[in-house]
């Protein structure tokens, strides 16, 4: 044969290794999900954070329901601000992110 094979050798300690080994892979593994999943939730709360929630009535938890139908109901009759236009106290450009710009029942009369 070409292998010499010694078969009173024991080798008990072998698979101790390979068990620890695996152990301390998926420990590193674990740890660095842990790590990187804490990151990006602490990331997420301070972004949450610096959101302005009153500048922008969607993110608003507590919004009033007679603002929202008010609300709707104003660009759904009324004509939304055209985005072309300049406000002339500030100089900027007015944005409108709206479906019903355009579509207002009293625009025709």
């Amino acid at each position: 044969m070409l292998l010499n094979i010694k078969t009173d050798v024991k080798r008990s300690g072998m698979i101790l290794l390979i068990v620890v080994a695996f152990l301390s892979m998926f420990l590193v593994v674990g740890t660095t999900y842990l790590l990187v999943a804490d990151s990006i939730r602490r990331t997420s709360e301070f972004d949450l954070n610096a959101t302005d929630k009153r500048s922008d009535y969607a993110l608003m938890t507590d919004i009033d329901p007679r603002y929202m139908f008010n609300f709707a109901l104003g660009q759904i009759l009324y004509d939304v601000v055209d985005p072309t236009k300049f406000d002339t106290t500030t100089g900027k450009l007015l944005e409108t992110n709206s479906a019903l710009r355009g579509h207002s029942l009293a625009r025709e009369i």
